[in-house]
């Protein structure tokens, strides 16, 4: 996944994976901080699907469907 910002920028490209080792598991919280507000975030699915997601002014967290379909958490 990958924070895209107003003025173009894209921000780092973060991996999501369930899990390294024996019975071990990774969060499904991703923390994706920079100093300006970002206006969309771009979803890689597996199996290669692209998911594009505008984020809403203001939201802390999301979740983000594989159909594209976003909801404000918090």
């Amino acid at each position: 996944m990958r924070l895209k910002f107003a003025d173009g920028h894209l921000g780092p490209v973060r991996q999501v994976s369930a899990g390294g080792g024996y019975w071990s598991q990774d969060s499904q919280v991703i923390v994706l901080a920079e100093p300006a507000p970002a206006t969309q975030i771009d979803v890689r699915w597996p199996g290669g699907k692209l998911t594009n997601v505008d984020l809403p002014a203001g939201a802390c967290e999301i979740r983000i469907s594989p159909e594209g379909k976003s909801e404000v958490v918090h």
